[in-house]
């Protein structure tokens, strides 16, 4: 604040004090000077304007977590051989188990950003769920209209955007991703677990897979 006021006063004096003839030219220098001026003046007091670097910055979290949705709704949390399409996006360094599998028509994420703490934000994702593959039990169909949220935290990590989890964090594929998940681990399976499968496909091909079906 003292360079600042000490600049201020300085260009004042030499505005002032110069002879008539050198009034107006002065006055005219000094006009870019007092907009450099105030500029200062208002980085000391509050820093840089925040709303639109926080606007942008919102639209780059939410980004990032939507890329994670649009691959995890294509199936990539379903098969170790997918889970690399992932890796770019989130910091785990592999792919974590899960106990369920959650079928969805659609998602949707929201437009409100949350500061956890320095360098991490909150995003909730709306789910809209077809069903619920419980692992070692199998499919079960949802209420119409059914929605579940998940909670996704993003950190910045080396001056990039990282989904660092996500609670739940259950697949959430498709209808055709699901299928053809299903349909895999059938052909693999042994007798005493194969119908659990055939009734998983059973139940889920009855089920229309419109994003607008929920």
């Amino acid at each position: 604040m003292c360079l600042v006021t000490g600049t201020f006063t300085l260009l004042l004096r030499n505005t002032f004090f110069r002879g008539p003839a050198r009034l107006i030219p002065m006055r005219l220098l000094l006009l870019p000077w007092l907009g450099v001026v105030l500029s200062l003046s208002a980085f000391a007091q509050f820093g840089f304007p925040t709303q639109v670097q926080h606007g942008v910055q919102d639209a780059d979290i939410r980004n990032r977590v939507a890329q994670y949705c649009r691959l995890d709704y294509l199936g990539a949390r379903l098969t170790e051989q997918d889970w690399p399409k992932l890796q770019p996006v989130v910091n785990w360094p592999s792919n974590p188990e899960f106990p369920m599998i959650d079928v969805i028509s659609r998602y949707e994420v929201d437009s409100n950003v949350t500061s956890a703490s320095h360098g991490k934000w909150n995003v909730t994702v709306h789910y809209h769920l077809l069903g619920r593959f419980n692992m070692g039990q199998g499919y079960t169909t949802e209420v119409a209209g059914s929605v579940k949220n998940a909670d996704f935290t993003v950190a910045d990590s080396n001056g990039e955007l990282k989904v660092t989890d996500a609670d739940p964090n259950y697949p959430h594929p498709s209808r055709a991703a699901m299928l053809k998940w299903l349909e895999d681990q059938q052909a693999a399976a042994d007798p005493g677990t194969k119908i659990i499968y055939e009734h998983a496909i059973k139940e889920l091909s009855a089920q229309s897979g419109s994003p607008f079906g929920k």
